[in-house]
């Protein structure tokens, strides 16, 4: 027997199907139309739309005056709304900034299920200031239904309200069900695929740096080969004069020459030494009450033949009383002699470098100017890494070490140590901050 007119059609393929009510023929569309928007904003990384529309749907099904649409915010823990129809900002402002407020979405989301309020005056859900809030927005009936990952984690609520009592029907809650199903599966699949892409970016991150690392190790060890080079073909030479020559003076001179190559060795021996040291974190002080003035003139006599050599005007103003912190003074004379030692290697001959030591409140400054090549602002920070070297003046000797050990040992004292430039060819200037002793 055939199935009367108005309840059955013959489709395309000759099967039969029930005609489904205009309304819930309505609905269905809406869900479908639902999936393809959240399909779509997964696709271009923006939930906004799918949000809307998940909002707007429930709103349609339940027959709701307005509504609004919250997610966890995982850096506050608590719900902010992403979305809202027909609610007055007041109310938005209330909700989002109020916490532990007592509502039914709030409860929704604590106890993981659908939470009714037929009459928000009575319900038992909200505290007296956010019963006012919704009286005053003119809410007098609420349901709130939480969304929820596949594995029962919160994720946000959707919450319908309604200007006058009211309970929605067995059917309507079922197609918000299916509307916060389809809602929460695209918000969780979004966050997991974000939360992929940035594991990937990571991972490229982190690839990239090993890949840097294996090139400045390369560069390092060619660097060092050099740097070890230099002395000994000049220390080489000097060994046969004294071996072969019968002029006191060139034996003489030989014999500084090979001084002052073993000293270079032993610079460089020193620095790789410090360079493992600070890998490995082994550095330690012998702290003790010291005269920063005293230190920085022990440290500006380490450096002096440079400075001559070189033909720089230094000026240099350390005050008249001392300056005393606590600290080691050994590394603390190594931390000015590198700075010095950096300024003289980045100031052509004749340039002029400039420092002072000054207090400021509880802080003994330091700072060294000079109008030497410069640094671009990109390599500001970079310049304290290891091995990072710069446009380097051939002719001075560094492996780039100075300034990471400068700032290891100024943190290990308790200061710390900036650079600032106006860019390439424009001069720099160090800046060091330690504490004073009390």
């Amino acid at each position: 027997m055939a199935l009367p007119s108005d309840t059955a059609t013959t489709r395309a393929d000759g099967l039969s199907s029930v005609d489904l009510p205009r309304h819930e023929e309505t609905d269905l569309s809406r869900l479908v139309r639902l999936h393809e928007i959240g399909a779509r904003s997964v696709h271009a990384g923006n939930l906004e739309p799918l949000l809307r529309a998940a909002l707007d749907t429930v709103i349609a099904v339940t027959h709701a005056d307005c509504g609004h649409l919250q997610l966890i915010d995982s850096q506050a823990s608590r719900l902010r709304t992403q979305t809202e129809r027909g609610l007055p900002m007041a109310f938005v402002r209330f909700f989002d900034a109020a916490e532990n407020v007592g509502s039914t979405w709030t409860v929704a989301l604590e106890q993981r299920r659908r939470i009714v309020a037929p009459d928000v005056r009575v319900a038992p859900e909200y505290t007296a200031a956010s019963r006012r809030v919704m009286l005053d927005s003119g809410i007098l009936s609420t349901q709130s239904t939480p969304l929820l990952s596949r594995s029962g984690e919160a994720l946000g609520v959707i919450s319908t309200h309604f200007r006058v009592p009211h309970r929605c029907t067995e059917i309507e809650l079922q197609l918000v069900d299916l509307v916060a199903r389809q809602a929460a599966d695209f918000i969780e699949y979004s966050q997991r695929r974000r939360e992929l892409q940035d594991m990937c970016a990571r991972e490229r991150t982190e690839r990239a740096r090993a890949e840097a690392a294996n090139d400045s190790k390369d560069q390092f060890l060619a660097m060092l080969a050099h740097e070890l080079r230099q002395p000994l073909s000049a220390a080489f030479p000097a060994i046969e004069v004294q071996k072969r020559s019968l002029s006191p003076e060139r034996r003489q001179r030989a014999g500084e020459v090979i001084a002052e190559q073993l000293a270079h060795l032993a610079r460089l021996v020193e620095d790789l030494a410090d360079a493992s040291r600070m890998m490995r974190g082994t550095i330690e002080l012998q702290r003790e009450p010291v005269d920063l003035r005293t230190i920085l003139q022990q440290a500006l006599d380490m450096t002096a033949p440079s400075f001559q050599r070189r033909q720089h005007a230094l000026q240099m103003d350390l005050g008249d009383g001392p300056v005393r912190v606590s600290g080691d003074a050994t590394r603390l004379k190594q931390v000015f002699s590198n700075l010095l030692q950096n300024a003289s290697s980045y100031t052509p001959a004749e340039g002029i470098i400039h420092g002072t030591l000054s207090v400021d409140r509880d802080q003994a400054v330091f700072r060294l100017r000079d109008n030497g090549v410069g640094i671009p602002a990109e390599a500001l920070e970079r310049i304290f890494d290891l091995f990072e070297r710069g446009e380097h003046d051939a002719s001075s000797p560094s492996v780039g070490i100075g300034l990471a050990l400068v700032r290891r040992l100024v943190e290990l004292h308790g200061g710390s140590v900036h650079a600032v430039s106006d860019g390439p060819g424009r001069g720099s200037e160090f800046t060091v901050t330690l504490p004073l002793m009390g």
